[in-house]
């Protein structure tokens, strides 16, 4: 189960959380009611910043209310909604027994629509004290109720001779816990951020394995895809009752978030497949025939090269190009450009000068239109990695004078200009793209790259942070006709034809498809929203920017990669060797080997040996880099 937290900063609320995590329950997030005017939290005055660092620690999101005492119910109210949104069900407290606090938190749930539960309720105090000072976290006294009388204590650890001396020194029925306000408390940041301490506690190990799957999924994966199996497990495109076509519905909400997500053109699909994989060979198998010829990159992923490998012994021919300047399609009979946006090893974006803006761009619509030629982009490890918006000008832009013309002088910060003539935003966004991308772009409000391409491949379970066994597909209408089926079945719609059906996505989508996964995606994404994409490629980019830099400083390793790759070789070592020991001595989760692109290595030199790969992800933190460090320095030095 994922919950929240009603998160004070006090020992008896981290308790809460520690109890829920001991039973297998994951964290999404902590509430911290704030005050508005003096933008600490409300009883214990705490800063704003102690709650960001500890949520880092906790690995979870945090939310501040930000109110006055007028509005603080529905402030209180608007943060549980908020987490609710993004697939909660269930918020914590760490209350014990007063009854007007626990009546004020059911209340406040009921309104939100989350169950409400207190892991500490009607405990024994000496009981709840103790098992908390085992946990060897070190706390301190912040606010006492009698400030004249106590005020000696504020700022010493809290401990079980400390509280007998509190004890002697207070009134008759003073609370072990100071549950009627006797003290507060606050979890030492130091010793929170100690990850021998830490990670014991919550974690198992440090996965940094993220470019093969992403761990942990967004928050809201896991309980959406339990709700499913659940309440919502029916048929679609099949049932004829009302629960099939609202699950319907839904399923059709997720593939316009998919391709809204990116940004893409109105006229682009999302096809379902059971991977990435999957994806590529009914593409290229549906795309190519004897006699056609595909041009590929040397940053081919095996799922590629295998499948163009299988092709060419049917009669399809190939060229290999290693940039983008090789591409000399005006002599070939070629289909099909298959191009790999972020690579599999060291994470480079590859064919920066795709980028609308640029003459070769230009130039590169016109040709790929005038011959019919398709693009296809594996942008398997470029979700979230880059931010990219997709483009299909197969209709308009090729004809377009006054932007061929003009090619020259454009760049990647024109587009608003661009937009602004007049017969080009009638032409172009107008009609084609969707108000995610308007907004993106012409506000300026991202770094988005615009890359033309009539189909992207992509899957869940990486940058999406969704659940393996889903793959993607946006294919444009232009092309829809081009591709034929390889894999035949029911689809659920024109049943009594033996053919499949001519329109997407019933044309490629064959069978029962993943539901439970495409509803984990759907959760997924709302929580990529939520955070913003250029916050998790910063976020992760930073820590990877900092892992490869600080391992280049040990002599003894080769270290390259990009955004939040790091490939690491060990010069006259044994890469496997420091990967297990990684694993077995230190719990970090790397990859070692080839990492299913021979290709790549073999242009980087680094074949056949490979090398270790450690790939952030959004959950990673400061610590985890640092542990690493250590880790490293510790084997190797």
């Amino acid at each position: 189960m994922e919950f929240i937290a009603s998160f004070s900063g006090g020992k008896d609320s981290f308790l809460a959380i520690k109890r829920m995590i001991d039973k297998g329950h994951r964290l999404a997030g902590i509430v911290v009611s704030t005050n508005y005017s003096s933008g600490k939290s409300w009883t214990h005055e705490i800063e704003k910043a102690y709650f960001g660092k500890i949520s880092e620690v906790l690995k979870c999101e945090v939310i501040f209310t930000d109110s006055d005492i007028e509005n603080y119910e529905k402030k209180f109210e608007i943060a549980l909604e908020k987490f609710k949104n993004l697939g909660i069900t269930t918020c914590i407290f760490g209350d014990i027994d007063i009854k007007e606090h626990i009546r004020w938190n059911r209340e406040r749930c009921k309104k939100s629509g989350l169950v409400c539960i207190h892991p500490l309720l009607m405990e024994d105090r000496k009981s709840i004290l103790k098992e908390f000072l085992s946990i060897n976290i070190d706390t301190k006294i912040i606010k006492v109720k009698n400030q004249e009388k106590n005020k000696k204590y504020i700022g010493k650890l809290l401990s079980k001779e400390l509280i007998e001396k509190m004890k002697e020194s207070g009134e008759s029925d003073f609370d072990i816990c100071g549950e009627n306000g006797e003290y507060h408390t606050v979890i030492d940041l130091k010793s929170a951020e100690n990850i021998t301490k830490i990670k014991k506690l919550f974690f198992d190990g440090i996965y940094l394995d993220n470019a093969s799957t992403c761990f942990p999924k967004a928050i809201g994966v896991a309980t959406e895809i339990e709700n499913f199996v659940e309440n919502d497990s029916y048929s679609i495109n099949r049932g004829t009752y009302m629960n099939s076509y609202k699950l319907q519905s839904k399923i059709i909400d997720v593939r316009d978030k998919v391709v809204d997500l990116i940004c893409a053109d109105k006229d682009f699909n999302c096809v379902f497949s059971p991977s990435a994989t999957f994806s590529i060979n009914i593409i290229l198998n549906g795309l190519l025939k004897n006699g056609d010829m595909i041009i590929t990159d040397n940053n081919m992923h095996n799922s590629v090269y295998r499948t163009v490998a299988n092709l060419k012994k049917n009669g399809v021919k190939e060229f290999k190009i290693s940039e983008f300047d090789d591409i000399k399609y005006e002599l070939y009979n070629n289909k099909v450009i298959f191009i790999t946006l972020v690579e599999n090893i060291t994470g480079k974006f590859c064919f920066a000068d795709l980028e609308y803006g640029s003459e070769e761009y230009i130039q590169f619509l016109n040709k790929c239109k005038k011959r019919g030629i398709i693009v296809v982009v594996d942008a398997v490890q470029a979700i979230c990695e880059i931010d990219f918006s997709i483009c299909s000008f197969r209709k308009d832009i090729a004809n377009r004078k006054d932007i061929t013309n003009d090619s020259k002088n454009i760049k990647d910060n024109d587009v608003e200009d661009l937009y602004k003539k007049e017969n080009y935003s009638n032409n172009v966004f107008e009609q084609n793209y969707s108000e995610s991308i308007k907004d993106r772009i012409i506000n300026n409000t991202t770094n988005t790259r615009l890359i033309y391409a009539d189909i992207v491949i992509f899957s869940s379970h990486i940058g999406l942070m969704g659940v393996e066994g889903l793959g993607i597909s946006i294919i444009s209408d232009g092309i829809a006709d081009k591709i034929k089926p390889i894999i035949f079945g029911g689809s659920g719609s024109i049943s009594n034809s033996y053919e499949m059906p001519e329109f997407l996505p019933d044309k490629l989508e064959v069978g029962t498809i993943n539901l439970p996964a495409i509803v984990g995606l759907g959760k997924a994404i709302d929580y990529i929203k939520y955070i913003g994409i250029e916050k998790i490629i910063e976020k992760k980019h930073k820590l990877g920017h900092k892992l490869r830099n600080k391992l280049r400083e040990i002599q003894s390793l080769e270290v390259s990669g990009n955004g939040s790759f790091c490939s690491v070789s060990v010069k006259d070592g044994d890469d496997s060797m420091i990967g297990f020991e990684l694993d077995s001595g230190y719990g970090i989760m790397s990859r070692v080997g080839i990492h299913c692109s021979p290709i790549v290595h073999k242009k980087l030199g680094t074949f056949p040996n490979g090398s270790l790969r450690l790939s952030v992800g959004y959950y990673n933190d400061e610590n985890d880099i640092d542990n690493v460090l250590s880790a490293f320095r510790n084997i190797l030095i």
